[in-house]
């Protein structure tokens, strides 16, 4: 997992896939995904998301980006397709994660 960590920080700007991901490390999706499972309890798309999406609190509560730029810089094309990912996963939209951070909400 920790090898699967070191290739996010690395290419998590290039939106790679879990197969990518795999492939990078040399094993199938199955058993990027069964690694991943076993430590965490998700597959390894979802914990590949939930990685890039902590990486998104943080450039959205340190820095001055636009939303769609935190998305760019993550490696999503679409910003609208980056903040419904983001609410999927915080339950909220980026741009009040930004809010309610500045808050101290």
């Amino acid at each position: 997992l920790a090898r699967l960590d070191a290739l996010i920080a690395e290419h998590m700007a290039e939106g790679w896939s879990a197969s990518d991901y795999a492939a990078a490390l040399s094993v199938t999706v199955g058993h990027l995904s069964r690694l991943c499972r076993s430590v965490t309890g998700a597959g390894a798309a979802a914990y590949i998301e939930e990685t890039v999406i902590t990486e998104a609190c943080r450039l959205l509560a340190f820095t001055r980006l636009s939303v769609s730029e935190v998305g760019y810089r993550l490696g999503y094309s679409d910003p609208s397709y980056f903040s419904r990912r983001f609410r999927v996963r915080r339950s909220v939209a980026p741009h009040e994660y930004r809010a309610r951070f500045l808050s101290g909400a």
